[in-house]
């Protein structure tokens, strides 16, 4: 059922995006709204996403966000904000 709730937004624009590296690996962290104006706080690792909360306050989504931030820089991950962000296909 959360699936279902990522493909309603999956083409939208994270309300909040951080971007966290250390020695050559990537993490994510987005806070997206789905159809419903419901916010999902979506953690990336390894290309996998998971949902790590959700809820109808985007203040929640971006507390979940905010711990895992900390976590990870907390473990010398550099994290920063993202202020804009396009994905482009290949040919």
């Amino acid at each position: 059922m959360l699936l279902a709730s990522f493909v309603a937004f999956a083409d939208t624009k994270p309300s909040v995006y951080v971007i966290c590296k250390n020695n050559g690996q990537v993490r994510t962290i987005r806070v997206e709204l789905d159809a419903q104006n419901i916010c999902h706080t979506i953690y990336t690792k390894a290309g996998v996403d998971k949902a790590m909360g959700s809820g109808k306050n985007r203040e929640s989504c971006n507390q979940w966000l905010t711990n895992i931030r900390v976590n990870l820089e907390k473990s010398n991950w550099k994290c920063r904000d993202v202020e804009s962000a396009t994905v482009e296909g290949t040919t």
